[in-house]
């Protein structure tokens, strides 16, 4: 079975106040954002965690 990559999308502080287990922080309005994706393997799964 593949693993997915979990990808949670909110702040830090949001992220730090609880996320999923094994999840990945990439703050979507962060100035990091592109260069943290970056090196993802699209051919693998990878769900996408937002608050809203």
């Amino acid at each position: 079975m593949p693993t997915a990559t979990i990808i949670d999308v909110r702040t830090l502080d949001e992220f730090s106040k609880g996320h999923l287990a094994n999840a990945n922080n990439y703050d979507w309005n962060g100035n990091e954002f592109d260069k943290q994706i970056a090196p993802l393997d699209k051919s693998k799964p990878a769900f996408v965690y937002c608050l809203k």
